[in-house]
């Protein structure tokens, strides 16, 4: 099939504050169409071009200016023949593993602990109480730039997991982590003046590397709004 391309134009731009919408899946929630706006800022000129492609009416959205002089290319696809059975069955794999790996990472962080009752001793006597000790691994949190690899001094630095939630900031932070939390998923979210929010998921184990790089790019200008249909192939 011939590929064809496109360019994006936004005849009206909104003037709406991206900032003060309501966050919704996908984007945010303008009070002023009542429409959900469409993130394209953390998108592929790919991913655009097949999101659009899927749309039958114009899409409100948020996109970097930088990318309004690009060309989007697609081309039309021939619709593939499924094996009705084998999906079935694939599915209800996919949904059985979902429902293991939910049910162990749901499960909540306890450090166990034991408490000798000395109610019945003598007044006076000591009283006994015994804890198992917590296990830390200590990791290195670096803030850089995605573009000169410089560290950022971050106004706002989180990570969180299930049970544990560390909060700085800085280029760099020494966090101790329990290793309970081994094989579990962790979130570090940084925030720097004229730098994008990012947000990063990993899984900790015990052989990674105990230096984290998350890297900030800076931010970027917007234009919003009515982006007409795209014509299909």
């Amino acid at each position: 099939m011939k590929q064809r391309s496109f360019k994006l134009t936004i005849p009206e731009p909104c003037t709406q504050s991206w900032d003060e919408m309501e966050q919704r899946k996908g984007g945010r929630y303008c009070l002023s169409c009542s429409k959900v706006v469409t993130d394209f800022s953390g998108m592929s000129n790919y991913e655009i071009a097949s999101f659009l492609m899927q749309q039958s009416t114009g899409v409100c959205a948020r996109i970097p200016v930088s990318k309004m002089n690009d060309t989007f290319y697609y081309a039309g696809k021939k619709p593939m023949k499924f094996n009705y059975t084998l999906l079935r069955l694939s599915l209800a794999g996919l949904l059985t593993l979902s429902s293991v790996k939910g049910f162990s990472q749901g499960a909540p962080f306890m450090i166990p602990s034991t408490h000798i009752d000395n109610s019945g001793l003598i007044k006076g006597k000591k009283v006994i109480t015994t804890k198992t000790p917590i296990t830390t691994t200590v990791f290195t949190i670096k803030i850089k730039d995605a573009v000169t690899a410089k560290a950022i001094n971050a106004s706002g630095v989180e990570i969180s997991a299930y049970g544990f939630i560390f909060e700085g900031k800085g280029s760099e932070l020494l966090v101790s982590i329990p290793d309970s939390l081994m094989g579990e998923k962790i979130t570090i979210s940084v925030s720097a003046n004229k730098y994008e929010f990012t947000s990063k998921t990993i899984e900790l184990t015990r052989s990674m590397n105990k230096t984290i790089f998350v890297a900030l790019k800076e931010e970027q200008e917007y234009f919003m709004g009515l982006i007409a249909p795209v014509k299909k192939p």
